[in-house]
């Protein structure tokens, strides 16, 4: 973190810069900032063995908690909307801070996914189906990697060092009793979170 923000440091002097030099301050940032999403997917991977402190929580809050905290990683995504469906007062017995992350990373998935792929629209949903409360997330992107589920993979087109992965999501989902799955189409991807009563 500290070789990223001093390299950062060095952007006030772009105006004097040179390509050359432009172009290797880039590359490295891209290195480091690897590292460290490496890093935090270690981090999370390490937190996730402890036990969980399951209590019921309102989905509808949960959702709108992680769709902020995904977009508060991006700034150019104005023109990105996202369309929340959650019936009233739907709850889940789980642990709130985890969901949130985990759901977070997967929204993070799909912006990514827009951004490689012009698409403009999120939809989030939660149901509740048999004994599971199920979240999904849809956006009309397509699966154009082989595996989104290795470590470190963000986006469904190309392989990004962003974010800490559908790995480390899907760990956190089968601590929590759950698990995630990608539903594909020849328009859309959905990622589909199950998580017990």
């Amino acid at each position: 973190v500290i070789s990223l923000s001093s390299i950062i440091e060095r952007f006030s002097e772009l105006d004097s810069l040179e390509p050359d030099k432009l172009i290797s301050y880039s590359k490295t940032i891209n290195r480091e900032a690897w590292k460290i999403s490496r890093l935090s997917e270690c981090l999370v991977n390490i937190l996730s063995t402890r036990k969980a402190n399951i209590q019921k929580i309102n989905l509808e809050q949960v959702i709108d908690k992680a769709v902020s905290k995904a977009s508060s990683y991006y700034t150019d995504i104005e023109n990105l909307e996202f369309e929340i469906e959650v019936p009233a007062n739907l709850e889940v017995g789980t642990e709130r801070d985890q969901l949130i992350i985990a759901l977070r990373e997967i929204i993070r998935n799909h912006i990514q996914a827009c951004l490689e792929q012009d698409c403009d629209k999120i939809t989030v949903q939660a149901l509740e189906e048999s004994n599971n409360k199920i979240i999904k997330v849809t956006s009309a992107t397509k699966l154009e990697i082989e595996n989104p589920f290795e470590p470190g993979v963000s986006g469904f087109k190309t392989v990004s060092t962003t974010g800490i992965g559908l790995y480390t999501v899907a760990c956190i989902l089968n601590r929590l009793n759950g698990h995630c799955n990608l539903e594909t189409s020849e328009n859309s991807i959905t990622s589909k979170i199950i998580l017990p009563n």
